[in-house]
């Protein structure tokens, strides 16, 4: 994955499908999704219901998620300092 700020980054296969969700979520103009509804797509039936614990690296996490508008939803970062 390249970032705008010229980093690139290796995911792992269930990061690039949470990225890969809130991208899409993006493009629609959708750009808020649950983390639950995240969760069980990218990870399937877990107990955690953390995405930053699952996502492992909270970091990157940081670097390419942030908080919705509302508790309980996330949305991909589309600005970095």
């Amino acid at each position: 994955l390249h970032l705008p700020n010229g980093y690139s980054i290796v995911l792992t296969e269930h990061q690039a499908a949470v990225i890969g969700m809130l991208h899409q979520a993006l493009l629609v103009k959708t750009p808020e999704l649950s983390q639950a509804y995240v969760i069980e797509e990218a990870y399937g039936a877990v107990q955690e219901n953390r995405l930053k614990r699952l996502f492992g690296d909270s970091k990157l996490y940081d670097l390419l998620v942030e908080k919705g508008s509302k508790r309980g939803l996330v949305k991909l970062r589309t600005r970095w300092e």
